[in-house]
């Protein structure tokens, strides 16, 4: 297994150079920030490697390291260097290209020489870690493209407020006829029509059979007497009543976990990120200005302490704050954004 690259990238942390005896020298030199105006964009300053094959000279860095590390002799230390350089070369024979990790890659060109293209990101160096780039066009720039921007919002605007409203399906239209119908029409049943007739005639015989005026006898009482339970018979029964159902009373403790839960839901947001890990003055000052060229639903946001954050309207869902960003993707200022969830 090849460990040389990460004895080379440890050492370039407190070392300029690095020399591997029969190989080459790699050098580390410093890259001061610069801004891109191609892209619009500050770049951190950070430390680049170079690779000179004529450093072939043995100044013992490397050879104490692999001593150190693995608890070796000297010439076992440089008998294990010697022999993954021999497994790099081979590889470059084989391939034609080796990479080494977080240091750069080894190409052999058409003159069987070795290039070496370094690390974009640079040397990995203490002073400068945690540094990264952020975008800043030129005020003359935002300014000749604020009216097309605000255009763009303006046609979105229209757009959404042209949206036709759901038309309400077949199935929807047929249950709500069916509803009418039967608000309309009353249906009586028969059983209830036979019913009242028949209790009318016992009412109406009752009174026209004649009584006599003598005194009565039992027999008679007995024979005039109401037969009650002939009206129990003819009259439709009621519904019995249903029977009632007591609810338990949920916990309090239940009710506010579902309360707290529906609140925490409802107040994730997402929104279109413009800006981040910046400095809140920074951040402020690029809001006025989106303010300035029309721009108005952006904001500074930070919290908890985490990195500032310039973000762009607020919205359900992420499906849709994703369809606002695609309709503004074509503009400048929108160019880098990307889509956030944002607990407020």
């Amino acid at each position: 297994m090849i460990e040389i690259q990460r004895h080379i990238e440890i050492l370039l942390l407190d070392n300029d150079c690095v020399i591997v005896p029969g190989f080459g020298g790699f050098m580390a030199h410093h890259v001061d920030a610069r801004y891109d105006e191609n892209d619009g964009s500050f770049l951190p300053p950070l430390r680049s490697i170079g690779f000179n094959p004529q450093l072939t000279m043995n100044d013992s860095l490397l050879v104490q390291s692999y001593i150190e590390a693995y608890d070796l002799s000297y010439p076992e230390a440089l008998k294990r260097i010697e022999d993954e350089v021999n497994e790099i070369r081979q590889t470059l024979e084989n391939k034609g290209v080796y990479e080494m990790t977080d240091v750069g890659v080894l190409r052999l060109n058409d003159e069987g020489n070795i290039v070496f293209q370094p690390c974009e990101a640079g040397i990995l160096t203490p002073s400068l870690y945690g540094l990264s780039n952020f975008n800043m066009r030129p005020l003359a720039y935002e300014a000749e493209h604020a009216a097309q921007t605000k255009a763009v919002v303006e046609e979105v605007k229209e757009e959404q407020e042209k949206k036709p409203e759901a038309q309400p399906t077949l199935n929807e239209v047929l249950l709500q006829n069916e509803e009418e119908d039967k608000k309309q029409h009353l249906v009586i049943p028969m059983t209830w029509v036979r019913n009242a007739v028949a209790v009318a005639a016992v009412i109406l015989a009752f009174f026209l059979i004649p009584t006599q005026i003598s005194r009565p006898t039992r027999e008679a009482l007995r024979m005039s007497s109401i037969d009650t339970g002939l009206l129990e018979k003819v009259m439709p029964k009621l519904p019995k009543a249903a029977p009632t159902v007591q609810l338990k009373a949920q916990p309090a403790e239940s009710a506010h976990a579902a309360v707290k839960a529906d609140d925490k839901a409802s107040a994730t947001r997402y929104s279109l990120v413009l800006a981040s890990r910046v400095t809140r003055a920074n951040a402020e000052d690029f809001v006025k200005k989106l303010k300035a060229s029309g721009i108005d639903d952006v904001r500074v946001f930070q919290k908890n302490g985490k990195a500032t954050k310039v973000l762009y309207g607020s919205y359900a869902s992420r499906e849709e704050a994703q369809k606002q960003l695609n309709l503004l993707q074509g503009r400048q200022v929108f160019e880098q954004a990307w889509v956030t969830a944002v607990n407020e």
